[in-house]
């Protein structure tokens, strides 16, 4: 035995030595192998070889370990090839992964399959994505940070692993770090502060203690020109991160060398520097420089929310700390100016909250959690169907494209969490005019193709949660009733109706102008009272042994699509009122945007159409591309086929501006653009 498997480990170091990436055995070294695990053996007990004497180690050698062998017993099962040949060929399992670094946006589609073919051709079986952008580590690249563009090449990124055979994980955000802009200074990385006050004893105390001293030092790893987001700046600016831990005395050090000693590289040793300690020896320690812990005493419950100490004090001199945390103010780096943001707190739930859904799976699941690889529970990538929290609350229906990530089967989320509603509220003449019919009609047509998707396709889905919005200004309570019973109506067929309305309401702190959005600290107070919601509704209902929605008898016959109103119809139009084309950044990461145009009824050609206006939606955007529409011009008339947009069409679920049509109108398409959604059958027509 000991002979074969020399010879094996002889040829092993010689493959290794030439580069050979897996460990493929000769046919030969094969069978020694197997001669020497005993996978043959013959009629009665097999008689290991007597060990031959091991040399005396050297003094600077750890002795060699012996093992016994175990006789093979007559009808023992033999060894599975599989094990042999595992070892000739390692199984995908027990391939190395990599870190995968994109540096300062310098990425194509191109060169990720050129990097992951090559890792892919050398035997590596997983990559670990991080992005960083150093502040003077390469060239600008074509595609920044957080951009349509590179949303776009994330999602390329996870397809040619998926085909590859190759698995993906990402890192918690931009960086080394984890933060961003969304992270408050009360939600990042915290210190430890106290300030100093000398108290006579023997008396009455009832003073107000000094807060102690937070200096707002910021800086960041920056590219030459960027600056940190102004919103970041505000947040620190504005916020008092402060927070009170405990208050004791300490009887007051007799000498001024006792009082003014410090321990030498304390910031060092505890941690809040990156030095090493180098053993720095300080001054002589002065004998009343330490103070037995049966000497402190703990004022913590005498000192009131607003800094009053009231305290009978013993006699003698003390030195009271009032002690409390605060943030370090220190940033996330080296990473694309969009992620640039306070670190947050790594020891405190409530400072991961947001960015724990990229690394958490327990957490992931209230998201969805899935894998690149079909069948692969391993590998999970979360998506976070709810609102970006340093953008406000207003991402919608964005969330159910079909191209979005959660729902095209690229993952296979356990939960899906969904936010929409005031994206309804335009549909209302001044905020206050309800329609039943039209408005109930609208507001189906974008709710229940999701509901009816999810019931046939979400196979993996047991738990579905639709967050209203919180209560609004810019529309009447009774509007905002109006849609959450109309949501409702199809939600709670699959699922559970949350009103966040008893969470958050007008006015704001942080709003938009539109009286419906707001960002900053009012939205992470709201995603996080949300989540909330969601985690109480989780603790009372056993997710695991929850029933797929595929799985459930689930009655959608008001779900279903209705025939449309009006088939195809040719008209001769006279363009009266357009919708701007909105910036890239309003709507990413998704690749589709439709505006609409508001168009004078001058003839009726074929069909039939009763209405003096038209409203028709014209793509703005394909694939992140943007489409010229030039063509339609102001008072120029076209003669134009067209169709609606019926809750089947795959335009149904794309985000849209209308800020020129009557709300009762129904939205009509071009006939050749209903074909050129990326998805159709028809993608051949899209511009490149």
């Amino acid at each position: 035995m000991r002979a074969s498997l020399t010879a094996i480990a002889a040829e092993l170091k010689r493959l290794k030595a030439l580069g050979v990436r897996t460990l493929p055995v000769s046919d030969a070294s094969l069978q020694q192998l197997r001669a020497a695990v005993g996978r043959r053996t013959q009629a009665g007990p097999a008689v290991p070889p007597a060990p031959a004497a091991a040399p005396a180690p050297k003094a600077y050698e750890t002795p060699a370990r012996t093992y016994a062998t175990k006789p093979v017993e007559t009808g023992a099962a033999p060894i599975p090839d599989s094990l042999v040949e595992g070892f000739a060929q390692p199984p995908d399992s027990a391939r190395p992964w990599v870190y995968w670094f994109w540096i300062n946006g310098n990425i194509s589609k191109e060169g990720i399959t050129t990097d992951l073919e090559a890792l892919h051709n050398e035997g590596i079986g997983g990559v670990i994505w991080m992005e960083v952008s150093g502040m003077a580590w390469a060239p600008d690249g074509k595609v920044p940070g957080g951009s349509p563009q590179w949303h776009e090449c994330m999602q390329w990124a996870f397809h040619e692993c998926a085909r590859l055979g190759m698995e993906f994980d990402l890192t918690v955000d931009f960086g080394y770090g984890s933060g961003g802009p969304h992270i408050t200074p009360d939600r990042s990385m915290q210190k430890l502060y106290w300030s100093e006050t000398e108290i006579a004893g023997g008396q009455n105390i009832d003073q107000v203690l000094p807060k102690p001293e937070v200096a707002k030092k910021v800086s960041a790893w920056l590219r030459p020109g960027a600056n940190i987001n102004p919103k970041v700046v505000e947040q620190i600016e504005e916020a008092d991160s402060y927070r009170d831990v405990a208050v004791v005395a300490i009887p007051l050090p007799a000498s001024q060398l006792g009082r003014a000693y410090r321990l030498p590289e304390l910031d060092i040793k505890d941690g809040t520097s990156w030095l090493l300690p180098r053993g720095k020896k300080g001054p002589a320690l002065p004998q009343d420089a330490v103070t037995p812990l049966d000497s402190v005493v703990d004022l913590t419950a005498k000192m009131t929310s607003d800094g009053r100490l009231m305290w009978d004090t013993p006699s003698g001199k003390w030195l009271v700390l009032r002690c409390g945390h605060a943030s370090n103010f220190k940033m996330t780096r080296p990473c694309p100016q969009v992620a640039v943001g306070l670190e947050c707190d790594r020891l405190a739930p409530v400072g991961i909250e947001l960015p724990k859904l990229l690394r958490d799976p327990a957490a992931g699941k209230l998201a969805g959690i899935g894998t690149t690889n079909e069948g692969n529970d391993v590998n999970p990538i979360v998506f976070d169907l709810l609102s970006q929290p340093y953008d406000g609350v207003h991402q919608g229906m964005a969330a159910f494209s079909s191209r979005g990530p959660c729902l095209d089967g690229r993952v296979k989320p356990d939960i899906v969490v969904f936010q929409n509603g005031n994206n309804f509220f335009d549909f209302f003449k001044e905020g206050k005019v309800i329609k039943e019919d039209v408005h109930r009609n609208l507001i189906r047509v974008h709710t229940a193709p999701l509901i009816r998707w999810l019931a046939a396709n979400g196979s993996s889905v047991k738990k579905f949660y639709w967050v209203s919005p919180a209560q609004a200004g810019n529309v009447t309570t009774e509007v905002q009733q109006f849609v959450f019973d109309c949501i409702s109506t199809h939600v709670t067929k699959i699922g559970v109706m949350l009103d966040s309305r008893k969470i958050t309401s007008y006015p704001y702190k942080n709003q938009e102008k539109d009286k419906m959005h707001f960002y900053g600290t009012a939205a992470l107070d709201w995603g996080d009272d949300t989540f909330r919601l969601i985690a109480d509704d989780l603790a009372a209902n056993d997710i695991d042994s929850a029933v797929v929605l595929t799985k459930r008898n689930i009655d959608l016959s008001d779900t279903s699509p209705q025939p449309a109103k009006e088939g195809e119809v040719t008209l001769r139009l006279r363009l009266k009122a357009l919708t701007p084309v909105p910036a890239p950044a309003t709507f990413a990461p998704y690749g589709e945007f439709l505006v609409g145009y508001l168009y004078d009824v001058l003839e009726v050609k074929t069909g039939q159409y009763n209405e003096k206006e038209m409203l028709l939606f014209h793509p703005a955007y394909i694939k992140h591309v943007k489409q010229d529409l030039s063509r339609f011009k102001l008072k120029q008339e076209f003669t134009l086929t067209v169709a609606e947009i019926g809750e089947d069409s795959l335009w149904t679920t794309v985000h849209r501006k209308d800020i020129v049509g009557p709300p009762e109108l129904y939205p009509y398409m071009i006939r050749e653009d209903i074909g050129r959604h990326p998805d159709s059958a028809d993608c051949r027509k899209c511009d490149p």
